[in-house]
Protein backbone atom coordinates (compact mmCIF):
# COMPACT_ATOMS: atom_id res chain seq x y z
CA UNK A 1 0.00 0.00 0.00
CA UNK A 2 1.03 3.35 -0.70
CA UNK A 3 0.18 7.24 1.28
CA UNK A 4 0.42 8.88 -2.05
CA UNK A 5 -2.53 9.82 -3.41
CA UNK A 6 -2.19 10.83 -6.86
CA UNK A 7 -1.66 9.22 -10.16
CA UNK A 8 1.42 6.88 -10.22
CA UNK A 9 4.34 7.80 -12.68
CA UNK A 10 4.73 5.81 -15.62
CA UNK A 11 7.79 4.43 -17.51
CA UNK A 12 7.14 7.29 -19.97
CA UNK A 13 6.81 9.71 -17.15
CA UNK A 14 10.66 8.40 -15.56
CA UNK A 15 12.00 8.48 -19.35
CA UNK A 16 10.89 11.89 -20.29
CA UNK A 17 12.12 12.97 -16.58
CA UNK A 18 15.50 11.86 -17.49
CA UNK A 19 15.26 13.22 -21.54
CA UNK A 20 13.79 16.53 -20.00
CA UNK A 21 17.87 16.71 -18.05
CA UNK A 22 19.85 16.58 -20.55
CA UNK A 23 17.28 19.07 -23.21
CA UNK A 24 15.63 16.49 -25.29
CA UNK A 25 12.36 16.40 -26.11
CA UNK A 26 9.71 13.96 -24.16
CA UNK A 27 8.13 10.91 -26.33
CA UNK A 28 5.04 9.71 -26.84
CA UNK A 29 5.55 5.87 -25.77
CA UNK A 30 8.47 4.24 -23.59
CA UNK A 31 9.06 1.61 -26.80
CA UNK A 32 10.95 4.62 -28.71
CA UNK A 33 14.39 3.29 -30.52
CA UNK A 34 15.98 6.58 -30.15
CA UNK A 35 19.40 6.16 -28.76
CA UNK A 36 19.02 8.58 -25.76
CA UNK A 37 15.30 6.54 -25.04
CA UNK A 38 17.36 3.25 -24.91
CA UNK A 39 19.64 4.82 -23.19
CA UNK A 40 17.20 6.59 -20.52
CA UNK A 41 15.79 3.21 -20.36
CA UNK A 42 19.17 1.11 -19.30
CA UNK A 43 19.86 3.77 -16.40
CA UNK A 44 16.53 3.38 -14.96
CA UNK A 45 16.61 -0.69 -15.24
CA UNK A 46 19.94 -0.23 -13.74
CA UNK A 47 18.70 2.13 -10.81
CA UNK A 48 15.89 -0.12 -10.11
CA UNK A 49 18.20 -3.00 -9.71
CA UNK A 50 20.25 -1.40 -7.44
CA UNK A 51 17.30 0.14 -5.31
CA UNK A 52 15.38 -3.09 -4.92
CA UNK A 53 18.48 -5.05 -3.76
CA UNK A 54 18.10 -2.74 -0.79
CA UNK A 55 14.98 -4.59 -0.32
CA UNK A 56 11.75 -2.86 0.78
CA UNK A 57 8.33 -4.08 1.88
CA UNK A 58 6.86 -4.36 -1.34
CA UNK A 59 9.51 -6.89 -2.38
CA UNK A 60 10.61 -8.87 0.52
CA UNK A 61 7.94 -11.23 0.37
CA UNK A 62 9.49 -13.69 -1.81
CA UNK A 63 8.33 -12.96 -5.14
CA UNK A 64 10.71 -11.41 -7.49
CA UNK A 65 9.24 -8.38 -8.86
CA UNK A 66 10.88 -6.84 -12.07
CA UNK A 67 10.81 -3.44 -13.69
CA UNK A 68 8.29 -3.75 -16.49
CA UNK A 69 4.62 -5.27 -15.79
CA UNK A 70 3.92 -8.37 -18.28
CA UNK A 71 7.90 -8.69 -18.97
CA UNK A 72 7.22 -12.58 -19.64
CA UNK A 73 4.82 -11.34 -22.60
CA UNK A 74 6.45 -8.25 -23.81
CA UNK A 75 2.73 -6.71 -23.87
CA UNK A 76 3.22 -3.83 -21.90
CA UNK A 77 7.16 -1.78 -20.73
CA UNK A 78 5.22 0.55 -18.11
CA UNK A 79 6.62 0.13 -14.62
CA UNK A 80 5.27 -3.05 -12.73
CA UNK A 81 2.55 -2.20 -10.46
CA UNK A 82 4.45 -4.13 -7.39
CA UNK A 83 6.37 -1.28 -7.38
CA UNK A 84 4.75 1.70 -5.25
CA UNK A 85 4.77 5.68 -6.06
CA UNK A 86 7.43 6.27 -3.90
CA UNK A 87 9.77 4.02 -5.27
CA UNK A 88 9.00 5.00 -8.89
CA UNK A 89 9.49 8.54 -8.27
CA UNK A 90 12.56 8.19 -6.24
CA UNK A 91 14.02 5.75 -9.19
CA UNK A 92 12.99 8.33 -11.98
CA UNK A 93 14.72 11.51 -9.75
CA UNK A 94 17.96 8.81 -9.57
CA UNK A 95 18.31 7.75 -12.72
CA UNK A 96 17.86 11.45 -14.06
CA UNK A 97 20.95 12.61 -11.95
CA UNK A 98 23.15 9.83 -13.24
CA UNK A 99 21.88 10.19 -16.92
CA UNK A 100 22.92 13.85 -16.48
CA UNK A 101 26.44 13.97 -14.51
CA UNK A 102 27.33 11.42 -17.47
CA UNK A 103 26.26 13.51 -19.95
CA UNK A 104 27.15 16.99 -18.14
CA UNK A 105 29.48 16.22 -15.80
CA UNK A 106 29.17 18.84 -13.53
CA UNK A 107 27.51 18.83 -9.74
CA UNK A 108 25.80 22.76 -10.45
CA UNK A 109 24.73 22.16 -13.45
CA UNK A 110 22.39 19.37 -12.60
CA UNK A 111 18.58 19.76 -13.21
CA UNK A 112 17.90 17.76 -9.64
CA UNK A 113 19.60 18.56 -6.97
CA UNK A 114 21.19 15.80 -4.31
CA UNK A 115 18.76 17.00 -1.72
CA UNK A 116 16.16 16.54 -3.53
CA UNK A 117 17.34 13.26 -4.12
CA UNK A 118 17.55 12.77 -0.55
CA UNK A 119 14.40 13.73 0.12
CA UNK A 120 12.72 11.49 -2.51
CA UNK A 121 14.79 8.48 -0.34
CA UNK A 122 13.03 9.62 2.97
CA UNK A 123 9.63 9.57 1.50
CA UNK A 124 10.49 6.33 0.44
CA UNK A 125 12.10 5.13 3.75
CA UNK A 126 8.94 6.73 5.87
CA UNK A 127 6.41 4.26 3.20
CA UNK A 128 8.69 1.43 4.14
CA UNK A 129 7.99 2.13 7.97
CA UNK A 130 4.43 2.52 7.55
CA UNK A 131 3.98 -0.31 5.49
CA UNK A 132 6.59 -2.36 7.11
CA UNK A 133 4.58 -4.75 9.21
CA UNK A 134 6.12 -5.46 12.57
CA UNK A 135 9.43 -5.10 11.92
CA UNK A 136 9.73 -1.17 12.20
CA UNK A 137 6.80 -1.71 14.95
CA UNK A 138 6.63 -0.37 19.25
CA UNK A 139 5.55 -4.39 19.39
CA UNK A 140 8.22 -6.42 17.78
CA UNK A 141 10.80 -4.82 20.88
CA UNK A 142 8.91 -3.69 23.75
CA UNK A 143 11.80 -4.54 26.04
CA UNK A 144 14.53 -3.46 24.30
CA UNK A 145 13.36 -0.09 23.99
CA UNK A 146 12.26 0.17 27.03
CA UNK A 147 15.81 -0.85 28.54
CA UNK A 148 16.45 2.59 26.48
CA UNK A 149 14.32 4.96 27.88
CA UNK A 150 11.55 4.80 25.11
CA UNK A 151 7.94 4.39 26.08
CA UNK A 152 5.30 3.54 23.31
CA UNK A 153 3.79 6.96 23.87
CA UNK A 154 7.24 8.28 22.63
CA UNK A 155 7.71 5.56 20.03
CA UNK A 156 4.38 6.48 18.16
CA UNK A 157 5.23 9.96 18.42
CA UNK A 158 8.34 9.66 17.01
CA UNK A 159 8.53 9.87 13.20
CA UNK A 160 9.68 7.34 10.49
CA UNK A 161 13.66 8.33 10.36
CA UNK A 162 13.68 8.35 14.65
CA UNK A 163 11.75 5.31 14.81
CA UNK A 164 14.25 3.67 12.77
CA UNK A 165 16.88 4.88 14.72
CA UNK A 166 15.97 4.04 17.88
CA UNK A 167 15.55 0.58 16.21
CA UNK A 168 19.06 0.48 15.15
CA UNK A 169 20.50 1.74 18.17
CA UNK A 170 19.02 -1.03 20.18
CA UNK A 171 20.19 -3.26 17.81
CA UNK A 172 24.02 -1.87 18.07
CA UNK A 173 23.56 -2.02 21.94
CA UNK A 174 22.03 -5.93 22.15
CA UNK A 175 25.71 -6.31 19.97
CA UNK A 176 28.06 -3.90 21.92
CA UNK A 177 26.60 -6.35 25.05
CA UNK A 178 27.20 -9.81 22.74
CA UNK A 179 31.16 -7.99 22.06
CA UNK A 180 31.18 -7.67 25.46
CA UNK A 181 30.48 -10.95 26.95
CA UNK A 182 32.73 -12.38 24.52
CA UNK A 183 35.58 -10.03 25.58
CA UNK A 184 35.14 -10.70 29.41
CA UNK A 185 34.91 -14.55 28.25
CA UNK A 186 38.46 -14.24 26.54
CA UNK A 187 40.18 -12.52 29.31
CA UNK A 188 39.02 -15.01 31.53
CA UNK A 189 40.74 -17.75 29.44
CA UNK A 190 43.50 -15.79 29.27
CA UNK A 191 43.75 -15.59 32.79
CA UNK A 192 43.69 -19.06 33.26
CA UNK A 193 46.39 -19.82 30.79
CA UNK A 194 48.92 -16.88 32.86
CA UNK A 195 47.85 -19.05 35.99
CA UNK A 196 48.83 -22.06 34.49
CA UNK A 197 51.91 -20.74 33.03
CA UNK A 198 53.04 -19.67 36.32
CA UNK A 199 52.33 -23.53 38.11
CA UNK A 200 54.07 -24.53 35.66
CA UNK A 201 57.17 -22.14 35.69
CA UNK A 202 56.89 -22.87 39.55
CA UNK A 203 57.42 -26.99 38.85
CA UNK A 204 60.16 -26.84 36.76
CA UNK A 205 62.04 -24.28 39.55
CA UNK A 206 61.53 -27.11 41.99
CA UNK A 207 62.77 -30.06 39.45
CA UNK A 208 65.89 -27.82 38.75
CA UNK A 209 66.55 -27.15 42.72
CA UNK A 210 66.24 -31.03 43.21
CA UNK A 211 68.66 -31.78 39.84
CA UNK A 212 71.23 -28.63 41.87
CA UNK A 213 71.10 -30.93 44.54
CA UNK A 214 71.85 -34.32 43.30
CA UNK A 215 74.60 -33.00 41.07
CA UNK A 216 76.43 -31.16 43.93
CA UNK A 217 76.41 -34.17 46.01
CA UNK A 218 77.98 -36.51 42.93
CA UNK A 219 80.35 -33.65 42.70
CA UNK A 220 81.60 -34.11 46.30
CA UNK A 221 82.17 -37.59 45.50
CA UNK A 222 84.04 -37.26 42.61
CA UNK A 223 86.25 -35.26 43.95
CA UNK A 224 86.90 -37.36 46.60
CA UNK A 225 87.78 -39.87 44.12
CA UNK A 226 89.94 -37.53 42.34
CA UNK A 227 92.02 -36.76 45.13
CA UNK A 228 92.84 -40.45 45.37
CA UNK A 229 93.90 -40.62 41.40
CA UNK A 230 96.04 -37.55 41.84
CA UNK A 231 97.73 -39.30 44.92
CA UNK A 232 98.22 -42.84 42.47
CA UNK A 233 99.44 -40.20 39.71
CA UNK A 234 102.06 -38.92 41.92
CA UNK A 235 103.21 -42.06 42.15
CA UNK A 236 103.34 -42.86 39.17
CA UNK A 237 104.80 -39.91 37.52
CA UNK A 238 107.52 -40.47 39.72
CA UNK A 239 108.07 -43.56 38.33
CA UNK A 240 107.86 -42.19 34.77
CA UNK A 241 110.45 -39.77 35.93
CA UNK A 242 112.99 -42.59 35.93
CA UNK A 243 111.66 -43.88 32.62
CA UNK A 244 111.95 -40.45 30.93
CA UNK A 245 115.61 -40.19 31.77
CA UNK A 246 116.59 -43.47 30.62
CA UNK A 247 115.15 -42.78 26.99
CA UNK A 248 116.20 -39.12 26.94
CA UNK A 249 119.80 -41.06 27.10
CA UNK A 250 118.45 -43.62 24.41
CA UNK A 251 117.10 -40.72 22.26
CA UNK A 252 120.52 -38.63 22.44
CA UNK A 253 121.91 -42.20 20.88
CA UNK A 254 119.42 -42.37 18.41
CA UNK A 255 119.66 -38.51 17.35
CA UNK A 256 123.47 -39.70 16.66
CA UNK A 257 121.87 -42.13 14.01
CA UNK A 258 119.74 -39.70 12.70
CA UNK A 259 122.44 -37.56 11.74
CA UNK A 260 124.90 -40.15 10.27
CA UNK A 261 121.64 -41.44 8.32
CA UNK A 262 121.09 -38.04 6.80
CA UNK A 263 124.66 -36.96 5.69
CA UNK A 264 124.10 -40.38 3.85
CA UNK A 265 120.44 -39.42 2.18
CA UNK A 266 122.20 -35.94 1.03
CA UNK A 267 124.86 -37.96 -0.79
CA UNK A 268 122.04 -40.15 -1.89
CA UNK A 269 120.10 -36.80 -3.52
CA UNK A 270 122.88 -35.70 -5.37
CA UNK A 271 123.53 -38.81 -6.83
CA UNK A 272 119.74 -38.79 -8.32
CA UNK A 273 119.90 -35.23 -9.16
CA UNK A 274 122.43 -35.88 -11.30
CA UNK A 275 120.49 -38.75 -12.71
CA UNK A 276 117.62 -36.80 -13.53
CA UNK A 277 119.79 -33.78 -15.22
CA UNK A 278 121.46 -36.03 -17.33
CA UNK A 279 118.19 -37.80 -18.30
CA UNK A 280 116.43 -34.69 -19.01
CA UNK A 281 119.42 -33.43 -21.53
CA UNK A 282 118.89 -36.80 -23.24
CA UNK A 283 114.98 -36.28 -24.15
CA UNK A 284 116.37 -32.44 -25.37
CA UNK A 285 118.80 -34.07 -27.62
CA UNK A 286 116.38 -36.25 -28.75
CA UNK A 287 113.63 -33.91 -29.42
CA UNK A 288 116.44 -31.87 -31.01
CA UNK A 289 117.24 -34.42 -33.29
CA UNK A 290 113.44 -35.31 -33.88
CA UNK A 291 112.80 -31.56 -34.90
CA UNK A 292 116.04 -31.19 -37.17
CA UNK A 293 114.89 -34.73 -38.98
CA UNK A 294 111.40 -33.29 -39.27
CA UNK A 295 112.79 -29.50 -40.80
CA UNK A 296 115.21 -31.67 -42.82
CA UNK A 297 112.65 -33.67 -44.50
CA UNK A 298 109.96 -30.49 -44.70
CA UNK A 299 112.53 -28.31 -46.83
CA UNK A 300 113.91 -31.55 -48.40
CA UNK A 301 110.98 -32.35 -49.40
CA UNK A 302 109.08 -29.09 -49.94
CA UNK A 303 106.22 -29.77 -48.10
CA UNK A 304 103.75 -32.67 -47.47
CA UNK A 305 103.09 -35.37 -49.49
CA UNK A 306 99.53 -35.34 -49.45
CA UNK A 307 97.19 -37.71 -51.95
CA UNK A 308 100.95 -38.15 -54.44
CA UNK A 309 101.87 -34.48 -54.38
CA UNK A 310 103.58 -32.17 -52.33
CA UNK A 311 101.69 -29.57 -50.20
CA UNK A 312 102.56 -26.37 -48.72
CA UNK A 313 101.15 -23.15 -46.74
CA UNK A 314 100.29 -21.35 -50.62
CA UNK A 315 98.40 -24.76 -51.78
CA UNK A 316 96.34 -24.31 -48.64
CA UNK A 317 96.14 -20.37 -48.04
CA UNK A 318 92.41 -20.45 -48.39
CA UNK A 319 91.86 -22.93 -45.68
CA UNK A 320 94.73 -21.57 -43.51
CA UNK A 321 92.92 -18.03 -43.55
CA UNK A 322 89.70 -20.03 -42.53
CA UNK A 323 91.73 -21.68 -39.66
CA UNK A 324 92.97 -18.47 -38.76
CA UNK A 325 96.95 -19.06 -39.52
CA UNK A 326 98.40 -15.91 -41.72
CA UNK A 327 101.68 -16.97 -43.56
CA UNK A 328 104.29 -15.12 -41.31
CA UNK A 329 102.95 -17.89 -38.09
CA UNK A 330 102.88 -20.42 -40.08
CA UNK A 331 106.66 -20.19 -41.20
CA UNK A 332 107.65 -19.61 -37.63
CA UNK A 333 106.77 -22.59 -36.00
CA UNK A 334 108.14 -25.99 -36.05
CA UNK A 335 108.42 -28.28 -39.08
CA UNK A 336 106.02 -30.87 -37.58
CA UNK A 337 103.62 -28.08 -36.42
CA UNK A 338 103.48 -27.17 -40.32
CA UNK A 339 102.41 -30.79 -41.34
CA UNK A 340 99.54 -31.28 -38.76
CA UNK A 341 98.09 -27.63 -40.42
CA UNK A 342 98.56 -28.76 -43.89
CA UNK A 343 96.91 -31.87 -43.17
CA UNK A 344 94.02 -30.35 -41.15
CA UNK A 345 93.95 -27.71 -43.99
CA UNK A 346 93.47 -30.45 -46.30
CA UNK A 347 90.58 -32.32 -43.54
CA UNK A 348 88.98 -28.85 -44.46
CA UNK A 349 89.21 -28.31 -48.11
CA UNK A 350 87.59 -31.82 -48.21
CA UNK A 351 84.85 -31.36 -45.98
CA UNK A 352 83.76 -27.94 -47.12
CA UNK A 353 84.19 -28.65 -50.93
CA UNK A 354 82.43 -32.03 -51.58
CA UNK A 355 79.04 -30.41 -50.86
CA UNK A 356 79.93 -27.60 -54.21
CA UNK A 357 79.01 -28.87 -57.40
CA UNK A 358 77.90 -25.64 -59.06
CA UNK A 359 79.36 -25.02 -61.99
CA UNK A 360 77.86 -21.70 -63.26
CA UNK A 361 80.21 -18.79 -65.27
CA UNK A 362 78.30 -16.22 -63.78
CA UNK A 363 78.33 -17.45 -60.22
CA UNK A 364 82.54 -18.15 -61.07
CA UNK A 365 82.81 -14.66 -62.49
CA UNK A 366 81.23 -12.80 -59.55
CA UNK A 367 83.03 -15.06 -57.05
CA UNK A 368 86.65 -14.32 -58.64
CA UNK A 369 85.31 -10.64 -58.52
CA UNK A 370 85.04 -10.80 -54.71
CA UNK A 371 88.70 -13.19 -54.17
CA UNK A 372 89.87 -10.13 -55.87
CA UNK A 373 88.44 -7.92 -53.02
CA UNK A 374 89.70 -9.42 -50.26
CA UNK A 375 93.16 -10.27 -51.52
CA UNK A 376 92.62 -14.00 -52.98
CA UNK A 377 94.03 -15.17 -55.93
CA UNK A 378 90.98 -16.16 -58.73
CA UNK A 379 89.88 -19.68 -58.73
CA UNK A 380 89.02 -21.84 -61.88
CA UNK A 381 85.87 -23.83 -60.47
CA UNK A 382 83.73 -23.22 -57.32
CA UNK A 383 84.81 -26.07 -55.24
CA UNK A 384 88.91 -24.88 -55.80
CA UNK A 385 89.13 -24.02 -51.72
CA UNK A 386 87.03 -23.65 -49.07
CA UNK A 387 87.26 -19.90 -49.38
CA UNK A 388 85.63 -20.46 -52.86
CA UNK A 389 82.78 -22.56 -51.81
CA UNK A 390 82.02 -20.56 -48.77
CA UNK A 391 82.36 -16.95 -51.17
CA UNK A 392 79.51 -18.85 -53.33
CA UNK A 393 77.04 -19.44 -50.99
CA UNK A 394 77.50 -16.99 -48.82
CA UNK A 395 76.85 -14.70 -52.60
CA UNK A 396 73.58 -16.87 -52.95
CA UNK A 397 72.21 -15.90 -49.55
CA UNK A 398 73.34 -12.36 -49.55
CA UNK A 399 71.45 -11.69 -53.25
CA UNK A 400 68.19 -13.49 -51.93
CA UNK A 401 68.07 -11.48 -48.98
CA UNK A 402 68.87 -8.22 -51.32
CA UNK A 403 66.35 -8.62 -53.67
CA UNK A 404 63.89 -9.82 -50.64
CA UNK A 405 63.69 -5.74 -49.68
CA UNK A 406 62.23 -5.10 -53.10
CA UNK A 407 64.16 -2.58 -56.11
CA UNK A 408 62.60 -1.65 -58.76
CA UNK A 409 64.01 -3.94 -61.45
CA UNK A 410 62.42 -7.02 -59.26
CA UNK A 411 59.01 -5.61 -58.01
CA UNK A 412 55.59 -6.19 -60.08
CA UNK A 413 52.57 -4.17 -59.06
CA UNK A 414 48.83 -6.60 -60.05
CA UNK A 415 50.19 -9.37 -61.05
CA UNK A 416 47.11 -11.85 -61.31
CA UNK A 417 47.38 -14.79 -59.78
CA UNK A 418 44.68 -17.20 -60.41
CA UNK A 419 43.54 -20.12 -58.22
CA UNK A 420 43.77 -23.97 -59.60
CA UNK A 421 40.45 -26.36 -59.30
CA UNK A 422 41.49 -27.10 -55.30
CA UNK A 423 41.03 -23.51 -54.47
CA UNK A 424 44.78 -23.38 -54.22
CA UNK A 425 47.18 -20.28 -55.58
CA UNK A 426 50.59 -21.72 -56.05
CA UNK A 427 53.71 -19.55 -55.29
CA UNK A 428 56.80 -20.65 -57.53
CA UNK A 429 59.93 -20.40 -56.20
CA UNK A 430 61.48 -17.78 -57.81
CA UNK A 431 58.74 -15.04 -55.76
CA UNK A 432 60.27 -14.16 -52.82
CA UNK A 433 57.58 -11.94 -51.63
CA UNK A 434 53.46 -11.59 -51.92
CA UNK A 435 51.33 -8.36 -51.24
CA UNK A 436 47.86 -9.19 -52.11
CA UNK A 437 46.22 -6.33 -52.87
CA UNK A 438 42.98 -6.73 -50.72
CA UNK A 439 43.80 -9.85 -48.59
CA UNK A 440 45.70 -10.47 -45.49
CA UNK A 441 48.45 -13.11 -47.02
CA UNK A 442 51.72 -14.47 -46.70
CA UNK A 443 53.68 -17.48 -48.16
CA UNK A 444 53.77 -20.72 -46.41
CA UNK A 445 56.32 -22.89 -46.65
CA UNK A 446 54.87 -25.23 -49.01
CA UNK A 447 54.37 -22.63 -51.78
CA UNK A 448 50.99 -22.06 -51.14
CA UNK A 449 49.11 -18.82 -50.82
CA UNK A 450 47.76 -18.36 -47.62
CA UNK A 451 44.60 -16.10 -46.68
CA UNK A 452 45.31 -15.13 -43.01
CA UNK A 453 41.48 -13.93 -42.65
CA UNK A 454 40.04 -16.79 -43.44
CA UNK A 455 42.48 -18.79 -41.80
CA UNK A 456 42.81 -21.14 -44.92
CA UNK A 457 44.85 -22.21 -48.50
CA UNK A 458 42.25 -23.23 -50.26
CA UNK A 459 39.47 -20.76 -49.79
CA UNK A 460 40.62 -18.51 -53.00
CA UNK A 461 37.81 -18.80 -55.69
CA UNK A 462 38.46 -16.06 -58.05
CA UNK A 463 41.56 -14.44 -59.17
CA UNK A 464 43.05 -11.74 -57.73
CA UNK A 465 46.01 -8.84 -57.89
CA UNK A 466 48.97 -8.63 -55.92
CA UNK A 467 52.01 -7.07 -55.44
CA UNK A 468 55.59 -9.52 -55.76
CA UNK A 469 58.79 -9.61 -55.17
CA UNK A 470 60.97 -11.77 -57.67
CA UNK A 471 64.20 -13.12 -57.25
CA UNK A 472 66.00 -12.63 -60.66
CA UNK A 473 69.22 -14.46 -61.50
CA UNK A 474 72.45 -12.43 -61.77
CA UNK A 475 72.98 -11.82 -65.44
CA UNK A 476 69.20 -10.20 -65.54
CA UNK A 477 69.83 -7.36 -62.49
CA UNK A 478 71.53 -3.97 -62.99
CA UNK A 479 74.95 -3.56 -62.80
CA UNK A 480 75.55 -1.52 -59.82
CA UNK A 481 73.07 -4.06 -57.78
CA UNK A 482 75.78 -6.80 -58.79
CA UNK A 483 78.50 -4.69 -58.02
CA UNK A 484 77.31 -3.29 -54.83
CA UNK A 485 76.46 -7.72 -53.88
CA UNK A 486 80.21 -8.42 -54.34
CA UNK A 487 81.09 -5.77 -51.93
CA UNK A 488 78.82 -6.90 -49.69
CA UNK A 489 80.05 -10.43 -49.70
CA UNK A 490 83.38 -9.12 -49.68
CA UNK A 491 82.60 -7.55 -45.94
CA UNK A 492 81.13 -10.29 -44.86
CA UNK A 493 83.69 -12.40 -45.79
CA UNK A 494 86.68 -10.40 -44.39
CA UNK A 495 84.72 -9.65 -41.27
CA UNK A 496 84.38 -13.72 -40.58
CA UNK A 497 87.92 -14.28 -41.88
CA UNK A 498 90.05 -11.58 -41.83
CA UNK A 499 93.82 -11.03 -42.93
CA UNK A 500 94.33 -7.78 -43.07
CA UNK A 501 92.88 -4.60 -41.24
CA UNK A 502 93.61 -2.28 -44.29
CA UNK A 503 90.09 -4.81 -45.87
CA UNK A 504 88.47 -3.41 -43.35
CA UNK A 505 88.67 -0.08 -43.61
CA UNK A 506 88.96 -0.05 -47.51
CA UNK A 507 85.42 -2.56 -48.55
CA UNK A 508 83.27 -0.18 -45.91
CA UNK A 509 84.23 3.28 -47.80
CA UNK A 510 83.43 1.26 -51.33
CA UNK A 511 80.13 -0.44 -49.76
CA UNK A 512 78.86 3.40 -48.80
CA UNK A 513 79.97 5.03 -52.15
CA UNK A 514 77.64 1.63 -54.21
CA UNK A 515 75.09 1.99 -51.98
CA UNK A 516 74.04 5.44 -52.63
CA UNK A 517 75.58 5.42 -56.47
CA UNK A 518 72.52 2.38 -56.74
CA UNK A 519 70.05 4.58 -54.81
CA UNK A 520 70.50 7.54 -57.27
CA UNK A 521 69.97 4.87 -60.24
CA UNK A 522 66.76 3.29 -58.24
CA UNK A 523 65.54 6.89 -58.06
CA UNK A 524 66.21 7.17 -61.99
CA UNK A 525 65.16 4.11 -63.52
CA UNK A 526 62.00 3.52 -60.97
CA UNK A 527 58.89 4.50 -62.46
CA UNK A 528 58.27 7.77 -59.32
CA UNK A 529 57.33 11.07 -59.72
CA UNK A 530 56.81 13.78 -57.54
CA UNK A 531 53.22 12.90 -57.40
CA UNK A 532 54.06 9.52 -55.40
CA UNK A 533 54.76 12.16 -52.71
CA UNK A 534 51.49 12.90 -50.65
CA UNK A 535 52.57 16.74 -49.35
CA UNK A 536 53.43 17.44 -53.05
CA UNK A 537 50.19 15.98 -54.23
CA UNK A 538 48.36 18.12 -51.98
CA UNK A 539 50.60 21.13 -53.03
CA UNK A 540 49.58 20.87 -56.48
CA UNK A 541 45.67 20.60 -56.29
CA UNK A 542 45.05 16.54 -55.64
CA UNK A 543 43.32 16.30 -51.96
CA UNK A 544 43.90 20.03 -51.35
CA UNK A 545 41.57 21.66 -49.29
CA UNK A 546 41.70 24.96 -50.73
CA UNK A 547 41.32 26.93 -54.35
CA UNK A 548 44.80 28.40 -55.34
CA UNK A 549 42.71 30.48 -58.02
Amino acid sequence: MTDVNTTYTSLKDAINICLSCIGETPVDAPNNTSTNVVLSKQIIEEVSRDVQSKGWWFNTSGANISLYANSGSGASEDFNAGIPEEARRYISIRAARVLQSRFVGSEELLKFSFNEEQVSLAILTQAHVRNGGNSTSFNSFPTELKALGIEEVMFLQQSAEEKLLSLRLKTELKQADKIAAEKDLVDAQKSQVQTETVLRSQQALTELEETSKRAAEKALVDAQELKVDAEKLLIDAQELKTDEETKLITAQELKTDEETKLITAQELKTDVETEILTSQKTQLDAKTAIEATAEKDFYDNGGVSIDGSVKTYRDFAAEMRIMGIQESQFQSIPAYKKVELIKDANKLRTATTTTETGTDATELLEVNKVMRFIGEPPVSALNSNSLASECVRLLRDTDTELQGRGWWFNTEEDVELTPNGSGHIIITSDILSVEANDYDTRIHLNGYLYDLKKKSYTSWTSPIKAKLIYKRDIEYVPQKYVEYLNVRVAILLTELYPQSGIDIQRLPKMEQELRAYFKDREADDANYSVFDNYDTASRIGINRNYDLS
